[in-house]
C-alpha cells in the first residue's frame, strides 16, 4: 500500500539491494557470537576461576581469543555502518517520491528508541536498538552536511568518541558505584539467581548495573558517539553510490581489500593479544594500544565487507547468499538472538544456565547451530511473506499503513 498524499511507503523487497541484505546477515552473526561470548566471559557472568577449572579452558582461550581478534567490534561496526547507509538510501527514496521523510523518520526512530528501552529493561541488558535511535536522531538532525564533514566527523568520532569519553569520565574521577557489580562474589549472586529462576532478582541486578555503568559512567554517551561515527561513515559511503556502483568499482574494492585486511588483522592480533594476556605492554603505553585498536577495528570492518561484496558479485555468490534473508529480518532476528542468549545462559523458565558451567568453545558451537536455525527460520518465512514479524510491525507504525504482509509472487521474495 503507498500514501500517494505523501509519497511514503515502505520498501517492498524489489528495491532492497541484496548487498545490505549480506552484510546485516553477516554482522547478526557476529553479534550473536560476541554477545554470547562476552556475556559468558569474566566480569559478568563467570568469574575466572570456574572458566580455568573447565577441562576445556585451553580450547576455550583460543576461542576467546579468536572471537577478540576476529570479532569483537567488526560485527558492531558493520551493523551501526549499515544503518548509516540505509539512513540515507531511506533518504533519497523518499525525496524521489515527494514523502516526508522526516516526519516518518523521527517517528521510526521514535518506535526504535521505545523498543530498544523495553529490550534493554526487560529482555536483553546489552541492547543497541536504544542506542542506535539516539544517535540516529543525531544523525538526523546532521543530514544537512556536506558529504566531506560526514567523513571527517564520522572517521574522528568513529575513531576518538569512546575514547575520549571514557578520558573525561577518569578526569574527573565519578565515583565508580558500578564496580562492586563486577566482583566475583556479585557474579555468583547472578548466578544463584539465574539458576534459582529469579527473573526479579535478575532484573533488579541488572537494572542497577545499568544505571551505575552505562549511565553512570558515561558509557552510553561513549557508545553513542561511537555509533554515530558510524552512522556517518555510512551516510557517507551511500552518498558516494559505493554499494549501488560495486561493479563499477570492482577492482577499487579489490585494492582496499589487499591494503585494509592485513593491516586490520595485525593490528587487531596485537590488541586481541594484549587484552587476552598473551601480551604484555608498558602501562605509559597504553594510549598507543587503544589508538591502534580503534583504528584497526573499522579498517578490518571494511575489510571484511569488501570481501562479501566482492564474493557477492561473483561466481561464489552462492557462498554469501544465505546471509541474505537473516538480514533482511535483521530486528526480528536480533530480538530472538536475545532470547536465545537468556535461554543459554540464564535459568529462567527452560533456560539451561551454562553461565560459568560451559566453556567458550561450546557455547560458540551453540550459536552456531542457532544460526543456522535463524538462516532456515528467515528463508522460509520470506518465501511466504514480504516482511520479518517485527519488521512488518515497525513498517505499520512508521507509515501508519498496514503493508501487505503475504506474499503473492515470487518476485517479492527477491532483493534486487
Amino acid at each position: 500500500m503507498v500514501n500517494h498524499a505523501s509519497g511514503a511507503a515502505p520498501v517492498t523487497a524489489t528495491e532492497r539491494l541484496g548487498e545490505l541484505d549480506v552484510l546485516r546477515g553477516f554482522a547478526l552473526l557476529g553479534v550473536l557470537l560476541a554477545n554470547v561470548l562476552e556475556a559468558a566471559y569474566p566480569p559478568w557472568l563467570a568469574t575466572e576461576a570456574q572458566l580455568a577449572a573447565l577441562p576445556t579452558s585451553d580450547l576455550d582461550s583460543t576461542v576467546f581469543f579468536l572471537e577478540q581478534w576476529l570479532v569483537y567490534g567488526k560485527a558492531n561496526t558493520i551493523f551501526a555502518t549499515l544503518f548509516g547507509i540505509g539512513f540515507w538510501v531511506q533518504l533519497e527514496r523518499l525525496r524521489a517520491r515527494g514523502g516526508d521523510f522526516e516526519r516518518i523518520y523521527v517517528r521510526r526512530l521514535s518506535i526504535l528508541l521505545a523498543l530498544g528501552a523495553f529490550h534493554a529493561i526487560f529482555i536483553w541488558v546489552w541492547d543497541i536498538l536504544h542506542l542506535y535511535a539516539l544517535a540516529g536522531f543525531a544523525l538526523f538532525f546532521m543530514r544537512k552536511l556536506s558529504a566531506r564533514a560526514f567523513l571527517v566527523l564520522g572517521l574522528l568520532l568513529a575513531i576518538l568518541g569512546e575514547p575520549l569519553i571514557s578520558l573525561m569520565v577518569d578526569t574527573v574521577g565519578l565515583p565508580d558505584y558500578a564496580g562492586p557489580y563486577f566482583s566475583d562474589t556479585a557474579i555468583v549472586a547472578r548466578q544463584t539467581a539465574s539458576q534459582a529462576g529469579d527473573y526479579l532478582a535478575l532484573l533488579e541486578i541488572f537494572t542497577k548495573i545499568t544505571f551505575f555503568a552505562w549511565i553512570g559512567q558515561g558509557v552510553i554517551v561513549g557508545w553513542a558517539l561511537y555509533a554515530l561515527g558510524r552512522f556517518l561513515l555510512g551516510a557517507f559511503i551511500a552518498r558516494k553510490g559505493w554499494i549501488r556502483r560495486a561493479t563499477e568499482l570492482r577492482k577499487s574494492y579489490i585494492l582496499t581489500l589487499l591494503v585494509a585486511l592485513p593491516v586490520g588483522l595485525g593490528g587487531q592480533y596485537i590488541v586481541a593479544s594484549v587484552n587476552t594476556g598473551a601480551m604484555n605492554t608498558p602501562g605509559d603505553l597504553e594510549w598507543v594500544l587503544t589508538l591502534l585498536h580503534e583504528v584497526s577495528k573499522p579498517i578490518l570492518s571494511l575489510a571484511y565487507g569488501c570481501a562479501l561484496i566482492l564474493v557477492f558479485h561473483s561466481a561464489a555468490r552462492p557462498l554469501v547468499v544465505l546471509f541474505g534473508p537473516v538480514g533482511r529480518m535483521a530486528l526480528t532476528n536480533y530480538v530472538s538472538q536475545s532470547f536465545f542468549i537468556g535461554y543459554l545462559l540464564f535459568g529462567i523458565g527452560p533456560g539451561r544456565a551454562l553461565a560459568g558451567y560451559a566453556g567458550t568453545a561450546h557455547l560458540a558451537v551453540q550459536s552456531l547451530y542457532f544460526f543456522a536455525f535463524q538462516i532456515v527460520f528467515s528463508v522460509v518465512w520470506l518465501r511466504l511473506f514480504n516482511y520479518g514479524p517485527l519488521e512488518y510491525l515497525w513498517r505499520w507504525a512508521t507509515y501508519e499503513q498496514r503493508p501487505r504482509l503475504v506474499r503473492s509472487s515470487a518476485a517479492e521474495a527477491q532483493p534486487a
